[in-house]
């Protein structure tokens, strides 16, 4: 196999700078329409609610500490489906504050941990799309 010249001058030449590169169009801030903006978020119902969490503090600060990476986004969205399946499981019956006491009681017994992380696992591959995979693994009594 031989290489011609301009197979390799081509190679040499870094990426964005060959000519058939198409560059992704740059948003521009400056045009960034407050009545699109609004009409996205009237009919859009995916949006709204990001909007809506992004811009609430406290959502805003949870999301800065525990989304930084893919691995602790996982584990925040774990402990959110075990905190939504104590929920579940206690028929709306318990307040947040023992909700809370649940969920920890649960992650920190290992054998429970491991089934909740089993069903989290389960749910988050994708292999089955139900949130009752987490909810199946805890057994409030």
């Amino acid at each position: 196999m031989s290489i011609d010249r301009a197979t390799i001058s081509t190679a040499m030449v870094p990426y964005e700078e060959r000519i058939d590169y198409q560059r992704p169009a740059d948003i521009k801030l400056p045009t960034a329409s407050e009545r699109d903006g609004r009409e996205l978020y009237r009919r859009n119902p995916t949006y709204r609610n990001i909007a809506n969490l992004m811009e609430h503090p406290e959502f805003r600060k949870m999301y800065d500490t525990h989304f930084g990476t893919p691995d602790d986004a996982k584990v925040i969205m774990m402990f959110l489906k075990v905190y939504e399946a104590v929920e579940t499981q206690s028929g709306g019956t318990l307040t947040g504050y023992q909700k809370l006491s649940v969920m920890d009681q649960a992650i920190n017994d290992g054998r429970m941990r491991q089934q909740l992380c089993d069903g989290f696992s389960a749910w988050a591959s994708g292999k089955t799309q139900r949130t009752q995979d987490v909810h199946d693994r805890l057994r409030l009594t």
